[in-house]
């Protein structure tokens, strides 16, 4: 096994080498292989770290010949160096030193590189002259299609796992709650929402205008989506329709009927006693599943009382919580299960400040017609955070990679445009 990692990262490392934007997006097309772990001198790793570590070398050695990044907006910049401040002061506030520092690389360090890989790459790409003669030229819509290449792969192996019953990791294989490659179901929902988001205004953009980018869109769109419901996530269902109902109330072609659809579908699902129920004991957190997030956020909030400025620390929330933890009947989980309460003890009040900086940064105040790629991520990011009021959409490798990667497009964005020839 580890000669064949190797092998992979030889053959990743010179193709990075040659060529870095077709190093950046084979990246963003294995976000998976997180789940590919082995261990360098007893220090614990992924396939996605090293070849992280690797694209990131690459930069740094090409980049020694540019004396300059691409400026960055202030409010990004000051959010990068408070959340970086407050990930290194959870390490020393963690109780577990090792896992920290274990999170600290894998959250923080890593993605924000990869941030500045992506953002710098992004720029010089707008901007040059001309192509270079570059394999894969480093556009958005690249890194969209190299994202949507890795979705494909995971729905169909979610497929198989569903129409065949292998491959399910108990206990979820007795509700046949399909997982794909993921050790859980709601990791592969978290996984694929954010890119079928994307695939809906690729859809919109290629309609009528690119037939094979069109259909191959509409095949991700289709069996990502098919795959969120196999798993059964009901808050990443909940997170898409509401996106969804967004996008389609924002755009003034859909908004009446959008209007009218509500109502009805409204009048119709309270009328039906079953439906009705449903949504009552959802909508009152009197489900099991509601009430083990209760739970948590009360558990949670009396921990943060008593560590409000600093949190917990990185990893050192199963820890702190144990002394908190009273309802014995539920197990304490990694996180909290809710984007304010995540934060908090992970990073603290400076952590809260630096991801609220980011968030006012990425949602912009005016949003113009939807036939313009850059609506795209106002809407993307509403569907992660919609989805992290009752989950963890961040705190995970693939996860974190991802963000940082959506974020260097947003901020980068600029509409397409064919370079100009050398003169």
């Amino acid at each position: 096994m580890i000669i064949f990692t190797i092998f992979l990262l030889t053959i990743f490392g010179i193709i990075t080498w040659r060529n870095l934007e077709t190093g950046v997006l084979l990246l963003c097309a294995l976000l998976p292989s997180y789940l590919i772990r082995f261990s360098i001198a007893g220090i614990p790793t992924t396939l996605l770290e090293m070849m992280t570590l690797i694209v990131i070398i690459v930069w740094v050695l090409k980049k020694i010949k540019i004396a300059f990044l691409p400026p960055l907006n202030h409010s990004i910049t000051l959010s990068l160096c408070l959340l970086l401040l407050a990930a290194t002061i959870g390490i020393f506030v963690s109780p577990d030193k090792l896992a920290a520092i274990g999170v600290w690389k894998s959250f923080y360090i890593e993605p924000i590189l990869m941030f500045f890989v992506v953002h710098d790459l992004l720029a010089r790409s707008f901007d040059s002259a001309s192509s270079n003669a570059t394999i894969l030229k480093m556009t958005q819509e690249n890194i969209f299609r190299a994202l949507g290449i890795s979705a494909l792969f995971v729905s169909l192996f979610g497929l198989v796992q569903y129409f065949f019953s292998i491959g399910i990791p108990a206990p979820w294989d007795l509700e046949r709650r399909i997982t794909s490659l993921f050790e859980y179901p709601n990791a592969l929902a978290l996984f694929l929402e954010p890119i079928i988001v994307i695939s809906w205004f690729m859809i919109m953009k290629y309609a009528k205008t690119k037939p094979k980018e069109f259909w191959f869109w509409l095949t991700v769109s289709t069996l990502a989506t098919l795959n969120v419901f196999l798993a059964q996530s009901e808050a990443g269902i909940a997170a898409l329709i509401a996106t969804a109902v967004c996008i389609l109330l924002f755009s003034k072609n859909t908004r009446r009927q959008t209007v009218i659809s509500i109502v009805l579908a409204s009048i119709l699902l309270f009328a039906i006693p079953t439906s009705r129920n449903y949504l009552y004991e959802k909508l009152t957190f009197q489900d099991s599943s509601e009430q083990v997030r209760l739970s948590q956020w009360k558990e949670t909030i009396e921990l943060l009382k008593d560590h409000p400025i600093t949190g917990v620390g990185l990893s050192g929330y199963p820890i702190a919580l144990k002394p908190y933890h009273h309802d014995l009947q539920y197990e304490i989980f990694q996180y909290p299960h809710n984007i304010l309460l995540n934060i908090w003890v992970e990073l603290g009040i400076l952590g809260l400040i630096a991801f609220s900086l980011l968030a006012f940064r990425l949602f912009p105040r005016r949003l113009s017609d939807l036939s313009d790629l850059s609506n795209l991520f106002p809407f993307l990011f509403l569907e992660i955070l919609i989805h992290s009021l009752v989950d963890v959409p961040y705190f995970k490798n693939d996860l974190a990679m991802m963000t940082w990667i959506l974020i260097a497009c947003a901020i980068t964005y600029r509409p397409s445009r064919t370079p100009k020839s050398q003169s």
